[in-house]
């Protein structure tokens, strides 16, 4: 069983670069999983947190409000995710701020190093350290961080509002609340990730396309967690995320692939008379993330439940719930008399 206690974020011996500092690649099964160095530094961030269970993020960060997005103005998850796996670096780096600096005064001073582990990045006292400093360079210029710099010791960073406004950092439920009613109180709808993305390993195993469309589902979805099932046209993505179609799609079918998302072949024809049509919805499997995590290297698209198997399904796990539930009353009720 791995003990966190006995280490020390920053520390000099800490988390040395070995293999363990490295995202570990299971051969045989074609599988990204996390090193236990990342997990050991997302367990340690995890114990100074508390009780805590969730990231929030508002939902500016991750697309416009009602399609009113201006073409030349992506939102700061689009722009932060341009730029191949520099973008995936500074795209995982601002949610991880987001996390671990949720309270007050909202700021963090820890080595580039620890945050490259954390990361699942290679080399982390060496390159992967490179590509941390790189990457709050570019959420700086982005007015998402502040930063302070002084020789030998890691920056003081404190969050900005990651609705890249330029403003100081406040927690978005009592921001929502103040600006009740008001034109701007969408700006601080949030969402709320679940800290095992990091305890479990998945911020260091997802590429940043499946990040950026785990946002995108948790937006859509908002606080129904009933189950609901998503859906999306490609010009409604293109309005509100700014997202190619490119990075849609690799990203639910690494979702899919991983276990995060499932996905159905639904019937959208209105009635008898109009031409047949269907469509993909998808839905978050919460429970997914409360296993270590498992990504395939290169997972294969897999095609939609279809819309009489997904009826099947339902009538099979209706059925298994309504024979738990009757397990439950019976158990409730007592022994029989005799």
């Amino acid at each position: 069983m791995m003990t966190h206690s006995s280490t020390q974020l920053g520390a000099p011996n800490a988390l040395e670069p070995d293999a363990d500092a490295t995202e570990a690649v299971d051969a045989a099964a074609a599988h990204r999983t996390p090193s236990p160095g990342a997990l050991e530094v997302a367990h340690l961030i995890k114990d100074r947190l508390g009780r805590r269970a969730a990231a929030p993020v508002r939902v500016s960060f991750v697309g416009a409000h009602d399609d009113d997005r201006d073409d030349d103005t992506d939102p700061p998850l689009a722009r932060l995710l341009r730029g191949g796996r520099g973008g995936e670096v500074r795209l995982k780096l601002e949610l991880s701020f987001l996390w671990f600096a949720a309270a007050a005064p909202h700021d963090v001073s820890l080595p580039a190093r620890v945050w490259a582990v954390l990361l699942g990045l290679e080399d982390p006292e060496g390159r992967g350290t490179r590509r941390v400093r790189q990457a709050i360079d570019a959420l700086e210029s982005n007015y998402l961080i502040r930063v302070a710099r002084h020789p030998g010791m890691p920056p003081r960073i404190w969050l900005l509002d990651e609705g890249a406004q330029g403003v100081p950092y406040t927690l978005p439920g009592s921001a929502f609340n103040a600006a009740r009613n008001t034109p701007d109180a969408w700006r601080h709808r949030y969402i709320q990730l679940p800290d095992t993305l990091w305890t479990n390993g998945w911020i260091a195993t997802l590429s940043g396309a499946a990040i950026a469309m785990l946002l995108v589902l948790y937006a859509e979805r908002g606080t129904d967690k009933s189950g609901k099932e998503l859906w999306f046209s490609p010009k409604r993505a293109d309005q509100l995320y700014g997202l190619s179609e490119d990075t849609r799609s690799k990203g639910l079918r690494e979702l899919r692939a991983a276990g995060l998302v499932s996905a159905r072949r639904r019937s959208a024809t209105r009635n008898a008379l109009d031409t047949r049509r269907v469509r993909n919805t998808y839905k978050l499997v919460d429970a997914g993330f409360d296993e270590l995590a498992s990504v395939p290297v290169k997972p294969e698209p897999l095609p939609p439940t279809s819309a009489e198997d997904a009826l099947l399904l339902d009538s099979i796990i209706k059925m298994m719930d309504d024979k738990k539930r009757a397990q439950a009353e019976k158990s409730l009720d007592g022994p029989s008399p005799a």
